[in-house]
C-alpha cells in the first residue's frame, strides 16, 4: 500500500518540471505577502532554489524573472506625476511614474549583466538571435520614441513609458536568444501557464465568494479585485489579481490555444495539466463576462481545432467523447443566466453613454492628434492631453489611453510611428501564417495563435504598454521565433 502511494505521488510530481513546482510553492507562499521586504526575500529564495535544481545561473535568473514579472506583486521608486488640474477635478486618482515597476526589473538587469559578462568571458557569442525577426522597424520605433519624447508636451511621462517599451523589446529579444533549448522552453512556458491557471482559479474563487477572497495579492495594486458591469450593476466581474476583468480575460485568451492543443497532443506538456488549465481557464473566461474576449476566445479555439486537432486527426479521449456533451450541458445551464444578461445588455453599449461611443470618440481624438502632431504626443501622454482640449462629457469621463492598439501607437509616435508599427505587425502576421499552415511543431502554432488573440483583443482595450499582458505577448513571440 505504501509503495503504491509513493508511486502515485512520484507520478504526480512528474506532471511538471521541478522548477515549475518551485514556482507553484512560491505563489502559494507569497500570494498573501503584503510588504516589500518579505517579498524580496521570497524572490531571492525562488532564484536560489531554482539554481540549486539546475545549476545554470543564467537560466535560473531567467525563470525567476518570468515568474516575478507575471505576478507584479511589488513596486518601488514611485514618483507622483502632477497632471493638469482638471484631472483631479474629474475625481480620478493622481497618476504615478514607477521607473522600476517591480522587483523583476532587478532580475532583468542582473540577467543582462550575466549575458554581457558571459560574452566577454568566453570571447564568443553565448546566444544567437533569429535573423527572420523584423528588427529594423523596432529600432526605428525606439528612435521615433526618443524624438517624440524630446518634443512631447509632457516629456517626463513619455521618457518613462519609452523605458517601459524598451524593456518589453528586451524581454522579447531575451526570449529569442535564451529559449532555444527545448528543456528551457518547456520550463519557461510551464511557469507562464501555471500563472495563467492561478489567475483563472482565483477568478473562479472570487465569483463563488461574490468578491475578493482576502489575499494581499488581490489588493496590492487595485484595492479591489474585479469590478461590477457598467450595464448590469449587480453583475460582479471577478478579475483575479486585477481590478479590470477585461485585462484578466485578455490574458486568458492568449493561453487558451496552447492549453486546448496540448490537452489532446501527447507532446511537450502533461495532458492532464493542460486539460486542467483549459477547463479552469475557459470557465474563468466566461465568468469575467468580457464579451469581446468571449468572441475572440471562441474563434481561437475553432481555429486551433481546424488547423491542428482536426488536420492531424487527433483522437479525443474516450471519456470526453462519452461525457463531453453532458459536461457542456451542465455548464450551459449553470452559466446561461449570466451569459444571456451580458448579451441582452449589449444594446446598451451603443447608446449615447455606452462603451462603443467612448471607444469611437477615443479613435476620433487619437486621429486628431495624429493630424496635428505628426511626430506624436509622446508615449502615453494622450490621456493627459485630452483633458486640455475636450470637455469630459465628450469622452464620457474616461481619461484613459485610447482603447485601440493602433490609436495608442499613432497618438504616441505620430503617423510615421504608426506606419512602422503596422509594417512590423504585417511581417509578424506573414511569418505566423506560414508557421500555422506548415508542418512546424505545434508549440509554435499555439504561441502564434495566442499572439493573434492579443492583437485582436487590443483593438478594444488599451493593452499596448499595460503590464503584464504586453510582456506576455513579447515572451510568447520570442519563444516562437526561438523554437522556429
Amino acid at each position: 500500500m505504501f509503495h503504491k502511494i509513493t508511486n502515485s505521488f512520484l507520478s504526480f510530481l512528474r506532471i511538471l518540471e521541478p522548477e515549475s513546482w518551485v514556482y507553484v510553492v512560491f505563489i502559494l507562499l507569497s500570494m498573501n505577502i503584503g510588504t516589500l521586504r518579505p517579498y524580496l526575500l521570497a524572490m531571492v529564495l525562488l532564484v536560489v532554489v531554482i539554481y540549486f535544481l539546475n545549476k545554470e545561473l543564467i537560466n535560473s535568473v531567467w525563470l525567476g524573472f518570468i515568474g516575478i514579472y507575471l505576478l507584479r506583486q511589488s513596486k518601488y521608486f514611485i514618483k507622483p506625476y502632477i497632471a493638469p488640474d482638471n484631472y483631479s477635478a474629474l475625481g480620478l486618482k493622481q497618476p504615478e511614474l514607477i521607473f522600476f515597476v517591480a522587483f523583476a526589473d532587478a532580475l532583468l538587469i542582473l540577467l543582462l549583466y550575466l549575458l554581457v559578462r558571459s560574452r566577454f568571458k568566453t570571447g564568443s557569442k553565448p546566444f544567437k538571435i533569429p535573423h527572420a525577426f523584423p528588427y529594423l522597424p523596432l529600432l526605428l520605433i525606439i528612435t521615433l520614441g526618443v524624438v517624440s519624447s524630446l518634443l512631447s508636451p509632457l516629456p517626463e511621462v513619455s521618457w518613462f513609458w519609452l523605458l517601459q517599451l524598451t524593456k518589453l523589446f528586451a524581454m522579447g529579444f531575451l526570449a529569442m536568444a535564451l529559449v532555444k533549448d527545448k528543456s528551457l522552453a518547456k520550463k519557461t512556458l510551464e511557469i507562464i501557464f501555471i500563472y495563467g491557471l492561478f489567475l483563472a482559479s482565483l477568478v473562479v474563487a472570487q465569483k463563488i465568494n461574490g468578491g475578493p477572497i482576502g489575499l494581499a495579492i488581490e489588493e496590492k495594486y487595485t484595492g479591489y479585485a474585479g469590478r461590477f458591469a457598467d450595464e448590469s450593476p449587480s453583475l460582479y466581474r471577478p478579475g483575479g489579481i486585477f481590478w479590470d476583468a477585461n485585462l484578466t480575460s485578455s490574458i486568458l485568451i492568449m493561453f487558451l490555444p496552447s492549453w486546448f492543443i496540448f490537452s489532446f497532443k501527447k507532446v511537450w506538456f502533461h495532458r492532464g495539466f493542460m486539460m486542467s488549465c483549459f477547463v479552469v481557464g475557459s470557465l474563468a473566461l466566461i465568468l469575467t463576462a468580457s464579451r469581446a474576449a468571449w468572441v475572440i476566445g471562441a474563434m481561437l479555439i475553432l481555429v486551433s481545432y481546424q488547423l491542428i486537432i482536426k488536420k492531424n486527426k487527433v483522437q479525443l479521449p474516450v471519456w470526453l467523447k462519452k461525457y463531453g456533451w453532458i459536461i457542456l450541458g451542465l455548464l450551459i445551464i449553470f452559466l446561461a443566466p449570466m451569459i444571456l444578461d451580458r448579451l441582452m445588455s449589449l444594446t446598451q453599449v451603443f447608446r449615447e453613454d455606452g462603451g462603443a461611443i467612448y471607444r469611437l470618440r477615443h479613435l476620433q481624438m487619437a486621429a486628431h492628434f495624429m493630424a496635428t502632431r505628426p511626430l506624436g504626443l509622446g508615449l502615453n501622454v494622450y490621456q493627459y492631453k485630452i483633458l486640455d482640449q475636450w470637455k469630459p462629457e465628450f469622452y464620457l469621463y474616461d481619461s484613459t489611453p485610447a482603447h485601440n492598439l493602433f490609436a495608442q501607437v499613432g497618438a504616441a509616435l505620430g503617423i510615421g510611428g504608426l506606419l512602422l508599427f503596422i509594417r512590423f505587425i504585417y511581417r509578424i502576421i506573414v511569418q505566423g501564417y506560414s508557421w500555422l499552415v506548415s508542418g512546424k511543431n505545434i508549440l509554435i502554432k499555439g504561441l502564434i495563435l495566442g499572439c493573434l488573440g492579443y492583437l485582436l483583443v487590443s483593438q478594444f482595450y488599451p493593452w499596448w504598454l499595460t503590464i503584464p499582458i504586453s510582456g506576455i505577448v513579447w515572451l510568447l513571440l520570442g519563444i516562437a521565433y526561438a523554437q522556429s
